[in-house]
């Protein structure tokens, strides 16, 4: 709206100038995704911040790994409520399967601010951890990400408590 206001600037000038900053990001981020290697947590964050926003409801997103770590694909697979997010075994292990990933990360965002895993995020990352065991794929890391902060679940050591328990609860 403010930008109709000057002289000269419609309603499609106004939409497309006000597109610019998403189309600028997708751009970035199709040609960064070449050479990716995700070898930090951080690495990461830094990427989805650059091709995304943390908004005012949970997201997902599976970022699907080759052999080197490097990226092969981010897939958002939900955009959630403001405080939970969803997602089907199935539609992850589809993803899994189809983008023939090595390794994966997931990270979703908190638009609380609070970077600490809920019990919900525990219990998800012990089914996506079992998932991607099943189909022999490596899950690296759960991130969750504010707009200011991320917590990893690896840099933690949480990860290998969760898998640890994935793995025994499967003898």
């Amino acid at each position: 709206e403010q930008l109709k206001r000057i002289k000269g600037v419609g309603h499609h000038t106004a939409l497309f100038l006000s597109l610019l900053p998403d189309i600028f990001d997708k751009y970035k981020a199709s040609k960064d995704i070449d050479i990716l290697k995700i070898d930090r947590s951080n690495k990461l964050v830094d990427y989805f911040r650059s091709i995304s926003r943390v908004k005012k409801v949970e997201e997902f997103y599976v970022f699907c790994l080759d052999a080197k770590l490097r990226l092969i694909k981010c897939v958002k697979i939900d955009g959630g409520m403001e405080s939970s997010i969803s997602f089907s075994r199935k539609s992850f292990a589809e993803i899994l399967a189809f983008e023939k990933c090595k390794s994966v990360v997931v990270m979703h965002t908190h638009p609380n601010g609070d970077v600490n895993p809920t019990q919900s995020d525990l219990k998800a990352t012990l089914r996506l951890i079992d998932i991607s065991n099943t189909l022999g794929v490596n899950f690296n890391d759960h991130l969750i990400v504010t707009k200011t902060q991320y917590f990893s679940f690896y840099d933690a050591g949480l990860l290998k408590r969760l898998k640890d328990q994935v793995e025994n609860n499967s003898k």
